[in-house]
């Protein structure tokens, strides 16, 4: 089952943190930061899918002006592979062209391509990011 969650971020926020291997200090400051988004009607969208009550991924949607951005799609790791992140983007796209978008977009690791090729998003340009220890 698939929730839009708005006003439950605590339960959107519990598949990001194991996920991204972030801590519930962490997400728990991130859930600050999109409900603070939502009180000033920012067009900021909350969804999870729910596997016997318990949220298991989880996925944001934004639009502006018909445009959409997905972020935080982020699955517990002992379902990962399983298919949910595939169905609640599926969900996701679907909202997203109900509410008027003509264009969608997200950013992904190297790793996470594939997955999204599959939904006929193609890479518009590769970021490199480098570090140097001080």
């Amino acid at each position: 089952m698939i929730k839009a969650n708005d006003d439950q971020l605590n339960d959107w926020m519990m598949p990001l943190i194991g996920a991204f291997e972030s801590t519930i200090e962490i997400c728990s400051i991130y859930a600050a930061t999109h409900e603070s988004a939502l009180k000033k009607n920012i067009n900021l969208r909350h969804f999870s899918l729910y596997k016997q009550e318990k949220p298991i991924a989880s996925i944001t949607l934004s639009l502006n002006n018909g445009i959409a951005r997905i972020d935080d799609v982020g699955t517990l790791t002992e379902f990962q592979g399983k298919g949910y992140a595939t169905h609640l983007m599926h969900y996701v796209l679907s909202e997203a062209k109900k509410l008027g978008a003509s264009h969608c977009f997200l950013e992904s690791s190297n790793s996470g391509l594939v997955v999204y090729q599959k939904f006929g998003l193609e890479p518009l340009f590769k970021n490199n990011i480098y570090s140097r220890q001080a």
